[in-house]
């Protein structure tokens, strides 16, 4: 699946679920310092918060296995 492809469904959700006064806000956005800066961090602000969650998680586990096995048992 191409760009192409996508890009017809991307501009139909979008059309569907903002307005174009919204539409060009998000683009103005996007185009000033902290929206530029907002797509350069991204993917290490999602690394970040991923290992966050997987942490979060790994704590719990043990606690989530538990229940499960008490759960499953009655």
């Amino acid at each position: 699946m191409g760009w192409d492809t996508m890009r017809v469904e991307f501009v139909r959700i979008y059309n569907e679920l903002f307005s174009e006064d919204e539409i060009n806000g998000v683009l103005a956005f996007y185009e000033s310092p902290a929206g530029r800066a907002t797509l350069e961090k991204m993917p290490q602000l999602m690394t970040k918060a991923m290992a966050f969650a997987q942490s979060q998680m790994a704590d719990l586990l043990p606690e989530i296995q538990r229940i499960t096995k008490e759960a499953s048992q009655k």
